[in-house]
């Protein structure tokens, strides 16, 4: 594979703040390192640069075998075939993970439990998911955890669909479109009807009508000045745009 000077961002994502301070971050933070083959150091976009980072000290024999494996975690017959990318030339590397809440008891086992999805959802355990892309020359690395939700196995493909905006946004939404259909909506909308049904079922009086400009800024797409720039195409001698860690090989 290329071993010309490549640059590597992280993110991570979590359906909770506690988890994000510290599980996604960890898992990002591991995905980042195996696939730059170098100790990157967790900082914010806006910190500024902390130098070249030092290598992990293991061979790149090693590491070759290690991201051939977690492609074919996703683009093969593996646990996350279902996240593989529909961005044309960009493959996805990756392992799927689970962070277990609590044991089944026997006793549970004999009345029929066995698994995630005959447990109440606080009882269900932890989905987890890191990444790269793309799988040739890294761009991206990725951690998500999902709280109770490993039984649907969704963390891998929310994972996906974030790196899908960033290499192709015209692509990621076209699918959230149809994903948005098939839900009943938008957030927004779905959001709305949640509220209501809760409204009536718990008495609560209705709230009050929002200002027509607000429920129209809440609709409407980010003006030119609020959108996020597409992510450029990358270059060995191109600034890295928003890259938390620059790494020469």
């Amino acid at each position: 594979r290329p071993r010309s000077p490549t640059r590597v961002s992280y993110f991570c994502g979590s359906d909770s703040m506690k988890s994000c301070n510290w599980a996604a971050r960890v898992a990002a933070k591991t995905s980042s390192r195996l696939a730059s083959g170098r100790i990157i150091t967790p900082k914010f976009q806006f910190d500024k640069g902390r130098g070249l980072a030092p290598p992990l000290g293991v061979s790149q024999q090693h590491l070759d075998v290690i991201h051939n494996a977690m492609k074919d975690v996703v683009n093969r017959n593996g646990t996350a075939r279902g996240a593989q990318m529909k961005v044309p030339g960009i493959i996805l590397a990756g392992k799927t993970g689970s962070a277990q809440v609590r044991r089944i008891t026997m006793a549970e086992r004999r009345g029929g439990v066995r698994g995630d999805a005959a447990l109440p959802f606080k009882l269900r355990d932890h989905a987890l998911f890191i990444g790269f892309a793309p799988f040739d020359k890294p761009r991206y690395a990725v951690g998500c955890v999902l709280e109770h939700s490993h039984a649907n196995g969704s963390a891998s493909g929310i994972a996906s669909d974030t790196l899908s905006y960033l290499f192709d946004r015209d692509i990621a939404m076209a699918k959230l479109n149809t994903l948005e259909t098939g839900w009943g909506g938008t957030l927004v909308e779905r959001m709305a009807r949640q509220r209501e049904a809760y409204r009536i079922a718990h008495g609560v009086a209705p709230a009050p009508a929002e200002p027509a400009e607000a429920a129209a800024n809440a609709s409407a797409p980010p003006a030119a000045g609020n959108a996020v720039a597409p992510v450029p195409a990358t270059s060995p001698d191109e600034p890295a745009t928003n890259a938390t860690q620059e790494i020469r090989d």
